[in-house]
């Protein structure tokens, strides 16, 4: 007997009872976070992140996702309404993660955020997507190294030739030797 809250479903294998109970999940959050004009930002990655596990995304990529959204969205845009979310915001959060945690984790999370854009436009919360007018993500510069001294050179290269027969040319043997 299932617990209270719980949910099951069948289908004709394993996978087929999954897909459904995830499709019912769904649903469910769906009618929970229903889009209004008071909808969140964190009603809204609650559905993202349902539909991207529907789809049937790599696990680890559910997973980053999942880290994504815990760890970056809802802590940084959790309070705001879906209407809220504009390219000047964007922008700041996407600053902020990439001096902070680094340029990849920005961008991880512009993928995020760019996904749940597109479900608010499809469902009539947003006329247009805020991240793809934010600024790009861009590599911080780091200065060049300097050169190599010379007792941290790789050994110069000996090279030892002989003539083998009228086809080929040589036949070298290679030799690493210290420098001096």
């Amino acid at each position: 007997m299932a617990r209270p809250g719980s949910w099951k479903r069948w289908g004709a294998s394993g996978a087929a009872a999954e897909r459904a109970l995830q499709a019912a999940l769904l649903h469910r959050s769906e009618q929970e976070h229903s889009t209004g004009s008071d909808a969140t930002i964190v009603g809204l990655a609650e559905n993202w992140l349902a539909e991207v596990r529907v789809r049937g995304r790599a696990p680890r990529t559910i997973e980053q996702y999942e880290r994504t959204v815990h760890g970056h969205v809802v802590p940084r845009l959790g309070k705001l309404k879906v209407r809220e979310l504009t390219p000047r915001v964007v922008d700041r959060v996407l600053r902020e993660v990439s001096i902070e945690v680094g340029p990849a984790a920005a961008r991880t999370l512009r993928s995020v955020l760019s996904g749940m854009a597109g479900i608010a436009i499809r469902r009539g919360e947003l006329r247009t997507n805020p991240v793809r007018d934010a600024a790009p993500i861009s590599q911080p510069h780091l200065p060049h190294s300097p050169a190599p001294s010379r007792s941290t050179r790789r050994p110069s290269c000996a090279c030892d030739c002989s003539p083998t027969s009228a086809r080929s040319t040589s036949t070298c043997r290679t030799s690493w030797t210290a420098c001096s």
